[in-house]
């Protein structure tokens, strides 16, 4: 029970939990505050650049003088005069040439500062610089005949067949030159060559006949499953370019990609494509799939004013500096440049000492190989589910509903395509003797959105509208309160709460507000940045989404609730066999089997409540966020539908599975735009994934791991219920875990814990999950005097 509360807390901190949480999930921003960037090191001087709403904070100096002020833009960096910056060594080099003696002849005519170099030289640099792999990217793409291009891919091979243990080959290709697909296969057989370098300068991304060229050169190295290096240098790259590149490279999400030169050699085209990538991602391309190379850019502004270089750093950071790669573009660019020149040239930059450490040391693993094979080896190997270990899970159960005070509990758990466990604890309602069941009607809050992302890629299947149209496209009449957002906003980016809008919830409880009127208000939320470049947990813009679809899919705006529940009903409830699940929360209050809500009086003792707090009325409009009702019994006929890709218990096909696991997909790291206190603390970032530091957001899903197990989860919480459900694709396995208690963290505690203990269960784990719960719950104690 909650065994201290202070009165200073009391109902204040209650209905600020209400407020913060209404629907599920974690509470967002206040709204009034801009996200802060991460905070360089201490120098002498901190100039400051181009003042802007989104900048990082800058580093703190002796002195600072004001620069240009700017619309959008980084604060200044301080340079370090106490520790000078250093680069020594790296993990691997991922951008360096080698030249035959013929081939600067017949493709450079022999300027002068080419030189031709073999690959003894190379080593030669590679020793200078301490550095220990390179990627050769033979240059043959300028070759002017299909046979000087094989003739240079046949030299590269064969100078780096004498050292495979230090060099790794990648096949020159121009793609809009006849016989581009022909010539990878025929070069991925010579010794070493493992990947392809796309020739993209001078490109003409709206010529149709170029983009279909490359797009065949891409679907050939997506089907071969190879590591890409697509060259942009001298390509002049407008926003509008930079999306229109996106979307083509969207189109062959799996590819793990590098873009070069920083994806341009401009302070503006790397701005550009560093913001095209925030923008598009995850609409076009995987984040986790796309990478950066550094090689040129940093040299040729090495020397630019510390405003251009801090722009650079700002938007390497945005980029994630994990995805980064160090390169030296060795014998391309100034003639001679070197890895040990460009490993000083990241000095030149305002990164942090540490920052230079991550690059130098990113090795590139997951782009050469793919992220794939290197998570399955530390995936634990999975336990049956017997008899004995199921009764040991209801013991772990029973205790953590007595350990947490939780009223009433419903568990579900499916694995290899049964419900192999469902089970009631407690009560329905204090002061009474109904047993919960696994039948007993809970309200499931947020999730409500895995469902209403399933909804939609049912629409999305039967093509009244793609993941990545336009919002304004279905609804002339959307509208944001920033126009470039207004235009750009998708369908995906309003289910994985990326618009950029923070979340204010106080625009819509206690209103009342219909589907209509919600979508109206969102014109008054505040903008924190473009779509794609931060994740705030949005109730408003998920039921949007919800609401869109059932738009393109012929619903009336007068009427778009009723219509959102017809669909649900016949593309989700009724083909799963979800015979108890609702749209209609108020009935729960007169429900035979329906879960009474449970709060906390100001002694600190659960008490029956009404279904909604005194004045909190969410209105219809805000039930797509968060407004089903339903049974660990229909949760687990849910689950199951999802595991198994779509097919339904009965072997109804439901969705696509191409479509449903798109839900899945990471689409925004988790991370930069929840910088409230309590949404760190106890919600998903810390306590729904306790042991993973990279923390993504889908499409109604959160996506993550456990002790290297990947989980898909979806939380939710509603004024009075606490629920989760949680997938484990690697095992086939799920659980739903549904109780009647409040909105404090207690009910959180209980349900993360028993989702937690049945993945240790399933992969024959130690218990973890109650130490790191118990430190949680200190952290909560000490902050708020609440103690479960």
């Amino acid at each position: 029970m909650i065994r201290n509360l202070r009165p200073v807390l009391g109902a204040t901190l209650i209905f600020i939990l209400i407020l913060a949480m209404a629907c599920g999930g974690d509470p967002g921003s206040d709204g009034t505050q801009g996200p802060q960037g991460p905070q360089g090191g201490q120098g002498s001087a901190g100039a400051q650049g181009p003042a802007g709403a989104q900048g990082p904070a800058g580093a703190q100096g002796s002195q600072g003088t004001q620069g240009e002020q700017g619309a959008e833009g980084p604060q200044g960096e301080g340079i370090s005069a106490a520790a000078p910056l250093v680069a020594t060594g790296a993990a691997i080099d991922v951008h360096t040439h080698l030249l035959s003696a013929e081939h600067v002849v017949s493709a450079y005519g022999a300027p002068e500062g080419t030189p031709a170099s073999d690959a003894a030289d190379l080593i030669n640099r590679l020793d200078q610089g301490n550095v220990e792999k390179a990627v050769v990217l033979s240059t043959a793409y300028q070759a002017k005949s299909s046979e000087g291009v094989s003739a240079e891919n046949d030299w590269v091979s064969e100078q780096i067949a004498g050292f495979p243990d230090r060099l790794i080959g990648f096949c020159g290709i121009n793609p809009v030159v006849e016989g581009a697909v022909a010539e990878i296969d025929r070069c991925l057989s010579l010794s070493g060559m493992i990947g392809v370098k796309l020739q993209a300068s001078g490109m003409d991304w709206e010529d149709d006949e170029q983009v279909e060229a490359l797009s065949l050169v891409l679907d050939k190295s997506q089907e071969l499953d190879i590591p890409v290096l697509i060259h942009l240098a001298g390509v002049a790259l407008d926003r509008g370019g930079v999306l229109n590149m996106y979307r083509m490279l969207g189109t062959h999400s799996k590819l793990r990609l590098l873009l070069a030169h920083c994806a341009g050699l401009t302070p503006g085209e790397i701005e550009n494509i560093l913001f095209g990538a925030r923008n598009a991602q995850p609409r076009f391309v995987r984040l986790d799939n796309l990478f950066l190379d550094l090689s040129a850019c940093l040299e040729i502004y090495q020397d630019a004013p510390l405003s251009q270089r801090e722009m650079i750093v700002w938007n390497l950071r945005r980029w994630g500096l994990e995805q980064v790669f160090f390169g030296s573009d060795y014998l391309m660019v100034a003639a001679v440049e070197t890895p040990e020149k460009a490993l000083d040239t990241l000095t030149k930059y305002p990164f942090t000492q540490e920052e230079i450490d991550q690059i130098v040391g990113n090795d590139a693993s997951a782009w050469l190989f793919g992220p794939r094979q290197l998570a399955a080896a530390v995936i634990p190997d999975q336990q049956p589910l017997t008899d004995e270990v199921l009764a040991g899970f209801t013991k772990y159960i029973e205790e953590a509903v007595e350990r947490w005070n939780i009223p009433g509990a419903a568990v579900a758990v499916v694995a290899d395509g049964e419900v192999v466990y469902a089970e009631g604890f407690g009560v329905r309602e204090l002061g009474k003797e109904d047993p919960v069941t696994a039948d007993t009607l809970f309200g499931i809050g947020s999730m409500t959105k895995s469902i209403n992302a399933m909804m939609l890629a049912s629409l999305v299947d039967d093509g009244f509208f793609e993941w990545d149209t336009p919002a304004i496209e279905i609804w002339p009449d959307f509208q944001l309160s920033h126009p470039d957002s207004t235009l750009a906003v998708t369908v995906r980016d309003l289910l994985s709460m990326q618009t950029g809008m923070r979340r204010d919830d106080s625009l819509w409880i206690g209103k009342g507000l219909s589907a209509e009127d919600l979508m109206i208000a969102l014109a008054e939320v505040p903008i924190a940045g473009p779509p794609g470049d931060q994740h705030f947990y949005d109730n408003q813009g998920v039921a949007t989404a919800a609401y869109l679809g059932v738009m393109a899919a012929g619903g009336e705006l007068s009427s778009l609730f009723d219509s959102y529940a017809e669909q649900m009903q016949e593309r989700v409830f009724d083909p799963i066999g979800m015979t108890s699940t609702t749209l209609d929360l108020e009935s729960m209050d007169s429900h035979p089997e329906g879960a009474r809500p449970h709060n906390w009086n100001e002694a600190g003792e659960p008490v029956a409540s009404s279904s909604f707090f005194e004045g909190f009325i969410p209105g219809e409009g805000i039930e797509a966020a968060g407004g089903v009702a339903s049974t660990a019994n229909d949760l687990a006929r849910y689950l199951i539908t999802q595991l198994n890709r779509g097919v339904s218990p009965d072997g109804v096909r439901v969705i696509s599975s191409e479509n449903l696991t798109e839900t899945w997909a990471p689409q925004i790291n988790i991370g930069g735009g929840q910088d409230a206190f309590l949404d760190r603390l106890w919600l998903p970032s810390a306590l729904y994934n306790p042991l993973d530091s990279q923390y993504d957001y889908g499409m109604g899903w959160f996506v993550g791991t456990y002790h290297g197990i990947p989980v898909v989860h979806n939380p939710g919480d509603l004024e009075g219920w606490s629920a989760h459900t949680a997938l484990l694709p690697e095992s086939d396995t799920g659980i739903v875990v549904l109780t009647n208690s409040n909105l404090l963290p207690c009910g959180a505690y209980m349900k993360i814990a028993v989702q937690h203990r049945l993945m240790e269960l399933r992969y024959g784990l130690d218990n973890t999950i109650d130490g790191y719960i118990d430190q949680i719950g200190d952290t909560v104690r000490d902050a708020f005097g609440v103690e479960c």
